[in-house]
C-alpha cells in the first residue's frame, strides 16, 4: 500500500512539474546560428530562465541566463513573459557544441523546471530551413522550404505548431482558422504553404523529418482599423478641401467677370493688365495646389 502511494506521489509530481516545452533534436550547420524556443507555464513568468549544457542534468553547466550578457556573443537568451516563452540564440556553432542541452526555469534547487534537447552540428545539416523567421500580414500566404538529406528521404515529414504540438502531414489539411498544404518533391525539399493566417497564429513552428526538427518563427501582423474619430477627422479634412476648391472656382468666375467689366467701361490699360496677370497667376497657382491636395486627400488610406 505504501509502495503504491509513493509511486502515485511521484507520478503526480512529475505530471505537475513538467511545464517546459521545446524541440527534441535539431540539426545545425557548422558555423551557423540557431534559435531555440522554450515555452513555459504562465506561473513561471517572473522566474529566472537559463540554458545549460551537459548530458546529465545534475552536471549541467549554465551558459546563458536572463539578466546576464554573454560577452563572447556565443549565447543570447531572451525572455518574453507576455507570451510565456524564452528563446536561446546559439551563434557560431562548432562540432564541439553537439550534444545534450537544457532549457531551464529557476525555482529552487532541485525543483527547477527543465526540458532536454539534442543538437547536432554538421558541415551539411540533415535538416534545415531556407528562412527561420517569416513575417507576413493577415490574410497573406506564406511558403516555407525545408531541406533534408537523402538518408531522410523515406522518413515521415510533418509541419508542427510547437505550442500545442499539433502537426500536419504531406498533403492538404487545416484548422478552423488556417489551411496547410505540404508537398514533398522526394529529392530533398519539403514545401509548406499556410493560408488564411491571423495575428493569433503567430508563434513557433517546426519542420519535422524523422527524428529531426527545424524551428521557424512566424509573425503575422494584424490589420489596423480606424477609430470613429479617425474617420471623422479624415472626412472633415476632405470636406474642407472641397469647400476651398469651390471657393476658388467661384472667385475665379467673378474675377473674370470683373475684368471683362473693366475692359468694357475703360481705365488705365497698364494697371488693368497688371491686375489681370497677377490675379490670374495667383488664382491659377492656388487652384492647382488645391486640386492636387484634393486628389491626394481622396487617395488617403490611413488604416489598412
Amino acid at each position: 500500500m505504501a509502495h503504491h502511494l509513493i509511486l502515485f506521489i511521484i507520478l503526480l509530481y512529475t505530471a505537475v512539474t513538467v511545464s517546459i516545452t521545446t524541440l527534441n533534436h535539431v540539426s545545425v550547420r557548422e558555423g551557423g546560428t540557431v534559435t531555440i524556443p522554450c515555452l513555459y507555464d504562465s506561473r513561471h513568468k517572473l522566474n529566472p530562465k537559463y540554458w545549460c549544457t551537459e548530458t546529465l542534468w545534475r552536471l549541467c553547466t549554465v551558459t546563458a541566463h536572463t539578466g546576464y550578457t554573454d560577452k563572447t556573443g556565443k549565447w543570447l537568451i531572451t525572455d518574453n513573459p507576455s507570451k510565456n516563452i524564452f528563446t536561446v540564440q546559439l551563434n557560431n556553432l562548432t562540432t564541439f557544441d553537439s550534444g545534450f542541452h537544457w532549457c531551464g526555469v529557476g525555482i529552487k534547487e532541485s525543483l527547477d523546471e527543465k526540458a532536454e534537447l539534442y543538437i547536432t552540428v554538421q558541415t551539411a545539416p540533415d535538416l534545415s530551413v531556407m528562412s527561420s523567421s517569416v513575417t507576413v500580414d493577415e490574410g497573406v500566404n506564406i511558403s516555407v522550404q525545408c531541406l533534408y538529406s537523402t538518408k531522410y528521404k523515406n522518413e515521415p515529414k510533418k509541419w508542427c505548431n510547437i505550442k500545442d504540438q499539433s502537426c500536419h502531414t504531406v498533403g492538404r489539411s487545416g484548422t478552423s482558422q488556417y489551411s496547410v498544404e505540404i508537398s514533398d518533391d522526394g529529392r530533398g525539399s519539403l514545401t509548406v504553404v499556410m493560408s488564411g493566417l491571423m495575428k493569433s497564429d503567430s508563434g513557433w513552428y517546426y519542420c519535422s523529418v524523422g527524428d529531426l526538427q527545424a524551428p521557424v518563427q512566424l509573425t503575422v501582423n494584424g490589420k489596423t482599423y480606424c477609430s470613429v474619430e479617425q474617420y471623422m477627422t479624415l472626412a472633415m479634412g476632405l470636406q474642407l478641401i472641397r469647400v476651398k476648391h469651390l471657393f476658388i472656382t467661384t472667385f475665379n468666375y467673378f474675377l473674370t467677370k470683373l475684368i471683362i467689366f473693366c475692359i468694357v467701361v475703360g481705365g488705365n490699360s497698364n494697371l488693368l493688365l497688371i491686375i489681370i496677370i497677377t490675379s490670374l497667376v495667383s488664382v491659377k497657382i492656388f487652384r492647382v495646389v488645391t486640386i492636387f491636395t484634393l486628389r491626394k486627400g481622396e487617395e488617403l488610406e490611413p488604416c489598412d
